[in-house]
């Protein structure tokens, strides 16, 4: 055998890999190098991790993964990086070589193609028996040496024995790809996957811009290209060659394209051999290895959407052969690298998955027969199984029901598109069953959609109750509450007259009428919703209908008493309590009856219970829980509606910032989900925070919104608490035309709802708008009347009933009454009454303390605002004043307290010089000296000392002759208005 000198990569490896290799994915333009070699970049964390196994001394390491996967390619990087990382100082260069199990020419062995790899002489006819003897021998002599064999699992036969013999050479390292798990041979493992979808995407967009420069992808829909990237499986071989379309194909029509996948996922027209560049030729060399059994597996699995468990694939696919278990038929698929296994969620099952482009080579590849008989027996699997996971899913042990249901989502939702050409009643009912998958992932309206679309196709199907009670509560859930009654009726009549019907799935009286109420108290008919509760309660109901009762029954219970809708003869104590019993025994019960999906309406009921027993700390440690299992289990919606009310709670327990920015988190989540009837509420409370924290500005936008997603969203209640909210937002900032649309809003809202609370803020701020003339006039004695009438209905408002020993609503109550009298402070002025303006300011003083309650402080502030404007605008002293002074007619007429009016129309230097002092008054500058006052009096007249002397100390003796001794005060400067003299005019 001939030898030669060691080969370094630089100069031979490499060429030996642009001969052997170079071939394996080039693309008809010859960008296939540049453009992986950016592509590497994406798989920079699998580099390093192989390159920390082959650090190892006498390394073997194979990389395992479907086709396409790019297991070839990472491998050449990777030896690339090894080679780089021992060559520079090394007294003799690292050497690589490259063997590439099908790139034999015609007659030559393994052996002759490892050899030619090496740099070796041919293997002479008689040295072939020892052939792997001397190219161990070879190796051994090498030094650091790295030697990848490409598709090694072709030629497995020949490589077992060369492993063996060369175990202890620690220079050397062997890096080998395989679509098949060699067998042990102290070979480490490493599982390649497809990439991440940020890296799919990376890739896309270069290869694209290499096929087509001005490609741009900010003018793509995400949507259309995230969706194309799935079907591509994120394999970099059909990503590359997919984008290299583009020079004929929009990213639309490529996704539309896609069930000729084999034909566009292939090089365009040329020369050159295509064989190893065409996706579905590099998965057709998969499928040639595989018997007759395994194709037929392989071929049924296509019938999956998604993944799926071995209880599926032995109900679905037939193998063909009595003693060929599909259990052992997928674990050589696994092995062979075409069907793939993760843990479940739970970690408690494998499931079995394969890509789409392997499925779709396999089914096209098959008799159209054995596709058409796996896929009825997959509708009929997944048909029973939702059946009886829906029996299960509201159990104590219903999470794992559910569990099931979503992870078998997208089976159990083609089973449905198959069953409703064939069995359309029975379709129905599968989707039945899927009702919490569609509640979990926010798409109730498409769920409501698809059973309808059911209905309209094959009108023979009959209604049934439960199809109709589902309408209902997706209805309700929507805002849709007239349509949702309709539907809950329809329910009834359809359970009156199927009365008989026994079946385990079928609703009881005590659903309906649970339902029933929920849609009346939406509606606001909430004794009407009570007495479908109590009926409901009667007629006898499993655990967790009765549970679910008896919560509604304690909110409404609650509510009614802080709310004071009490009957006059009932004790709304006592009506306080009871609510807190049910809703404590509900909360109680909801942790051994079912699981944090079903429970956590139960949850908020209890929450806010704990708010209204002033704990409301403990009533946010309770939502925090649910928060934190909800979105450990990924239940976004049901976080999203936790959120809004532990958002309540932040507010109630008085940390505005943090109600704020929970409120900003949850309505970014509800419109990503598309949850408008949520988003509505939530942003109709953040009026609330907002206008709490003093932004009213940010505020007015808010408001705006709220307004028209309620609305939108028919939340009649929540668009109350909106429109309110802008009153009182126009009202701060002063905008009377926002004042004069938001009113009468209010106003009409409140025909059709009973909020006693709204009702007084409405009644409180046009008494406060009409005396500003805005909307009319009032008298004084109207206002003082309509304000007490509105403090009356304040006081019926449970939340601000509390504390009992100073109940919150005495607080706006004094607020709003001196609101009324600073409304009306320049009336009281000129009628000499400024005892009631400076009662007024001291009753506002007064309730300063409770400014910091987010429940009131809102009109807290409004006092405190009105207050400081009064004082600005009529230049109240700080102190009760001792003398009033009224100026009339500019000066003409003036007034002290109650004396007679004195008329100094006649005497204009006195009145100038009145004038002016009382202006510096106003002003806060200092006493008028000599100059200033001639200055007043006796404007551009030249006047000698002596004789101007003469006439400032004439004039002021005769203002205080006139009866203005008291307030006009000498000091050493000159002249000035005495403290505490309050100036009117």
């Amino acid at each position: 055998m001939m030898r030669a000198r060691p080969t370094s990569y630089r100069r031979a490896a490499g060429k030996l890999i642009a001969r052997q290799a170079a071939g394996a994915w080039m693309s008809s333009s010859g960008t296939w190098k540049k453009l992986t070699r950016r592509a590497a970049r994406l798989r920079q964390e699998e580099q390093r991790t192989l390159g920390t196994l082959l650090d190892a001394p006498g390394a073997r390491v194979a990389i395992y993964g479907p086709p396409g996967v790019g297991k070839s390619h990472l491998a050449r990087e990777v030896a690339e990086a090894w080679a780089e990382a021992r060559s520079p100082g090394a007294v003799q260069e690292a050497s690589v070589a490259w063997v590439d199990a099908r790139s034999a020419l015609p007659g030559e062995s393994f052996f002759d193609t490892l050899a030619l790899a090496l740099g070796l002489g041919p293997i002479s006819e008689f040295e072939r028996e020892r052939a792997v003897d001397l190219i161990a021998e070879a190796l051994g002599e090498r030094g650091a040496t790295l030697v990848i064999f490409d598709d090694a699992d072709r030629v497995a036969a020949d490589l077992y024995p060369l492993l063996e013999r060369v175990e202890a050479l620690d220079e050397l390292r062997i890096l080998l790809t395989s679509r098949v798990v060699l067998g042990d041979k102290g070979v480490r493992s490493y599982t390649l996957s497809p990439l991440s979808r940020e890296d799919a995407r990376a890739l896309f967009i270069t290869t694209a811009r290499q096929a087509r420069p001005v490609f741009d992808p900010s003018r793509v829909d995400a949507g259309a290209l995230d969706a194309l990237l799935a079907h591509l499986d994120d394999l970099p071989l059909a990503i590359v060659l997919a984008a290299a379309r583009l020079t004929i194909l929009s990213v639309e029509s490529l996704l539309q394209r896609l069930e000729k996948r084999f034909q566009i996922l292939r090089p365009a027209h040329g020369g050159e051999d295509r064989s190893r560049q065409a996706l579905g030729e590099a998965i057709g060399l998969s499928w040639e290895l595989l018997d007759e059994v395994e194709r037929a597996t392989l071929a049924q699995c296509a019938v999956f959407s998604g993944d799926f468990d071995l209880e599926a694939a032995e109900a679905v696919i037939e193998t063909g052969r009595e003693d060929a278990w599909v259990g052992d038929v997928l674990q050589s698929l696994v092995l062979k690298s075409l069907v793939n296994t993760a843990l479940s969620d739970e970690g408690e099952e494998l499931r079995f998955s394969v890509l789409e482009s392997v499925a779709q080579y396999a089914a096209a590849e098959s008799a159209p027969m054995l596709i058409e008989a796996a896929r009825r027996r997959h509708a009929n699997h997944y048909a029973e199984r939702a059946g009886q996971l829906d029996l299960e899913v509201r159990g104590p042990e219903g999470e794992r029901a559910l569990k099931r249901l979503l992870a078998n989502t997208s089976n159990l939702s083609v089973a449905a598109e198959r069953l409703r050409l064939s069995e359309p009643k029975r379709a129905r009912e599968l989707l039945f069953c899927m009702h919490p998958t569609f509640e979990v992932r926010g798409l109730l309206g498409a769920y409501l959609e698809r059973i309808e679309s059911i209905g309209r196709e094959h009108p023979e199907v009959p209604d049934s109750a439960r199809g109709a009670l589902i309408r209902a509560a997706i209805l309700r859930s929507a805002g849709r509450l007239d349509a949702a009654f309709e539907a809950v009726d329809e329910a009834e009549r359809l359970f009156e007259s199927a009365e008989g019907d026994a079946s385990p799935r079928a609703p009881s009286r005590s659903e309906l009428l649970l339902e029933k109420g929920r849609v009346l108290a939406d509606l606001g008919r909430m004794e009407e919703a009570a007495q479908a509760w109590h009926q409901g309660a009667d007629a006898g109901s499993s655990p967790f209908v009765a549970m679910q009762l008896n919560n509604e029954l304690g909110r409404y219970a609650i509510n009614r008493a802080r709310l004071g809708l009490a009957a006059p003869d009932e004790d709304a104590e006592a009506l306080f309590e009871r609510g807190l019993q049910r809703l404590r025994s509900s909360y109680e019960a909801a942790r051994s009856v079912t699981h944090v999906f079903f429970r956590l309406r139960i949850s908020l009921g209890w929450a806010m219970a704990l708010h209204e027993q002033d704990n409301t700390l403990a009533g946010m440690a309770v939502l925090r829980e649910e928060i934190e299992a909800l979105r450990e289990r990924d239940y976004r919606t049901h976080e999203l509606s936790a959120l809004h009310h532990l958002s309540l709670l932040a507010y109630y327990a008085g940390d505005i910032r943090e109600a704020i920015a929970i409120s900003a988190e949850s309505d970014r989540g509800f419109a990503e989900m598309g949850l408008g009837m949520q988003r509505a509420r939530n942003a109709s409370a953040r009026t609330v925070y907002l206008m709490a924290a003093a932004r009213p500005e940010e505020a007015r936008d808010v408001v705006a919104q709220a307004v028209e997603l309620c609305d939108a969203h028919h939340q009649s209640f929540s668009a109350l608490v909106a429109d309110a909210q802008g009153l009182l937002c126009a009202w701060e900032v002063g905008d009377h035309e926002l004042l004069a649309i938001h009113l009468p809003r209010v106003q009409k809202r409140l025909r059709e709802l009973h909020s006693p609370g709204h009702e007084a803020i409405a009644a409180a701020y046009d008494v406060f708008a009409k005396l500003h003339g805005v909307g009319g006039t009032l008298t004084l004695h109207e206002a003082r009347t309509r304000v007490d009438e509105a403090v009356e209905r304040l006081s019926q408002t449970g939340e601000l009933r509390r504390p009992v020993e100073a109940p919150r609503w005495e607080a706006v109550g004094r607020a709003w009454r001196a609101m009324v009298e600073l409304c009306a402070a320049g009336e009281h002025l000129e009628a000499g009454r400024w005892p009631e303006v400076y009662d007024a300011l001291d009753e506002v003083e007064g309730v300063r303390l409770r400014q910091a309650d987010t429940s009131i402080t809102v009109p807290l502030r409004h006092a405190q605002q009105l207050a400081a404007e009064v004082k600005r605008r009529y230049a109240l002293p700080a102190q009760r004043p001792t003398h009033l002074l009224r100026v009339q007619e500019q000066g003409r007429r003036v007034q002290l307290n109650e004396d007679a009016p004195i008329d100094l129309s006649s005497r204009s230097p006195l009145r100038r010089v009145l004038l002016a002092l009382i202006e510096r008054a106003r002003s806060g500058m200092p006493s008028a000296d000599m100059e200033a006052v001639v200055a007043a009096g006796w404007p551009g007249e030249q006047i000698e000392a002596k004789s101007a002397a003469n006439r400032v100390y004439s004039t002021v003796r005769m203002l205080r002759n006139q009866g203005l001794d008291p307030v006009i005060v000498t000091d050493e400067v000159g002249y000035r208005i005495a403290e505490g003299v309050l100036i009117v005019g």
